[in-house]
């Protein structure tokens, strides 16, 4: 059985399991808030680690998906030229 543990724990460290609804949630959400609106820009040390902490499933099209864009990104590093519109 899969348990949601991690930063967004509840204080008495309990954790739930991943096959329900709330503990789903749980592992899902976000352990940050969004910016309130009128406060100052996130460094990029937030803004990198509050990427890095979405949860992404592995599955065939994710994996398809990954390696197209990692092809394209290795085989496209050296171009100077941009797209243009026709």
């Amino acid at each position: 059985m899969l348990l949601a543990v991690g930063a967004n724990d509840d204080a008495c460290g309990a954790c739930r399991p991943v096959t329900t609804w709330q503990g789903w949630q749980h592992f899902a959400t976000p352990p940050t808030a969004p910016p309130e609106p009128g406060a100052p820009p996130r460094s990029t040390e937030e803004r990198l680690a509050c990427h890095s902490a979405f949860v992404i499933l592995r599955t065939p099209v994710i994996d398809t998906l990954t390696t197209s864009v990692r092809t394209l990104m290795i085989l496209g590093r050296r171009r100077t030229t941009t797209a243009r519109p026709p």
